[in-house]
């Protein structure tokens, strides 16, 4: 499997972001990376399929 540019942006933000607390959400995400939530969304679905990132229910929170 090889990861895209984008991928590792997205995984390395969410790692920073749950270094200072133990969920991350997509608004955390998308305020970082200065994307919409859409692309969050789209982008959590990518990295889950991968199973790179586990996402909780159901508060929909993103843990690596």
């Amino acid at each position: 499997m090889e990861l895209t540019n984008t991928n590792v942006r997205y995984l390395l933000t969410i790692y920073h972001l749950s270094q200072a607390r133990l969920e991350v959400s997509s608004k955390d995400i998308a305020q970082t990376l200065d994307v919409s939530r859409a692309s969050v969304t789209s982008m959590m679905s990518i990295l889950t399929d991968l199973s790179l990132i586990h996402i909780s229910e159901p508060t929909r929170r993103s843990y690596i």
